[in-house]
């Protein structure tokens, strides 16, 4: 389990996935979209959970992201790609956003930097 203060709550602005990259625009959480020149450099964190818009979604900001539904390579950079979900291969166009380091198939150590806008 992560620190207390890894953890932030939002209100989801539109339905949210767990395990994906997110943003929040006017008080509200996003999913993470690469081609949308307003989230660079947004990246909150990871959703740590699945809701509707309305709902609450605690949002991981540092630490490690564990989750048995992530199947990531050990050792690779991982990136935001579109909806949010997580990739090993940055977007080829619009902005390339780390997250951080796989260091497991079911583990990322979110180390957030400043995005690289194509």
């Amino acid at each position: 389990m992560p620190a207390v203060d890894a953890i932030k709550l939002y209100t989801a602005g539109e339905a949210i996935a767990a395990g994906r990259a997110v943003i929040v625009d006017g008080g509200l959480l996003y999913h993470f979209q690469p081609g949308t020149a307003a989230h660079v450099n947004g990246l909150a964190g990871i959703s740590m959970n699945g809701t509707m818009a309305g709902g609450v979604v605690e949002v991981q900001v540092f630490g490690v992201f564990e989750s048995v539904s992530l199947s990531l390579t050990t050792d690779s950079a991982i990136f935001a790609s579109t909806n949010g979900a997580l990739s090993i291969s940055p977007p080829v166009s619009g902005t390339a956003q780390y997250i951080g380091t796989a260091i497991a198939a079911n583990k990322l150590l979110i180390n957030r930097r400043e995005s690289i806008k194509r």
